[in-house]
């Protein structure tokens, strides 16, 4: 499993419709996985999302 995350200092349009495209457009470059991919854009606070990393990988450390 793999688990990505990319952060932006700034939301405001068209940076968070071109951020997406670069992601797709990388996505597409590496070629096909045998998984299934997912995106899913969450704006959040900085903080939050420091917090769910650290959870995602005292998850995985637990496995």
């Amino acid at each position: 499993m793999q688990v990505s995350f990319f952060l932006m200092q700034s939301y405001e349009p068209p940076v968070p419709a071109c951020a997406v495209n670069e992601v797709l457009s990388q996505i597409s470059e590496e070629g096909s996985s045998p998984l299934p991919i997912i995106l899913a854009p969450f704006i959040v606070s900085s903080f939050l999302v420091l917090l769910c990393v650290l959870e995602i990988l005292l998850q995985l450390s637990l496995v």
